[in-house]
């Protein structure tokens, strides 16, 4: 829950579907902004990545959240997901505030004088509830992840083992004594 009035979050979604409309490519302003900011620690999250695909998938998701703004719960489970799958490219919890600049900035470049300090503070908000619930996730999963997993304890295989030699050989000197 965001606590934004239906103005704000229209004037989020109209912003963003400016940005989206200009006649620039948004995502190489961000990810240049982004690199800028976040130097070689987040440059070498990216190494081999194809970063046309990836400023469309970038594109996609803001306009997903952005869309749900008046149905945040619609996309909680998504935020999440897409949370913990960021753990797998190593991202740092960290770095989403170089991100949140990054898109500032872009949103800034693109809005110019109608990027007032009102909008700017909606956006902040908004990218500050969207990224919390993605970093919840990315918890969640390394929660999951270290939960004990049942392991053997090797003590108990070397008792156990002797257990059973001990009790082969009682067995066997039972055995060979009630002969006699």
């Amino acid at each position: 829950e965001m606590g934004l009035t239906d103005e704000q979050v229209k004037a989020v979604q109209a912003s963003w579907k400016k940005v989206q409309s200009l006649d620039v490519d948004v995502t190489e302003l961000f990810y240049n902004k982004l690199f800028e900011l976040g130097g070689d620690d987040i440059k070498q999250l990216f190494g081999k990545t194809d970063m046309k695909k990836q400023g469309k998938k970038l594109l996609a998701m803001i306009t997903k959240a952005v869309e749900k703004l008046d149905d945040l719960e619609s996309i909680v489970d998504f935020l999440k997901r897409s949370g913990a799958r960021h753990l797998r490219y190593k991202v740092k919890e960290s770095q989403f505030k170089t991100v949140g600049a990054a898109l500032l900035y872009v949103l800034g470049l693109g809005l110019g004088d109608e990027f007032t300090p009102e909008l700017k503070s909606t956006w902040t908000t908004v990218y500050g509830v969207l990224s919390t619930t993605m970093i919840e996730g990315m918890k969640e999963k390394i929660k999951k992840e270290e939960k004990p997993k049942k392991q053997t304890n090797k003590k108990s295989y070397v008792k156990w083992f002797f257990g059973i030699i001990a009790l082969g050989l009682s067995v066997g000197f039972a055995y060979k004594f009630s002969k006699k």
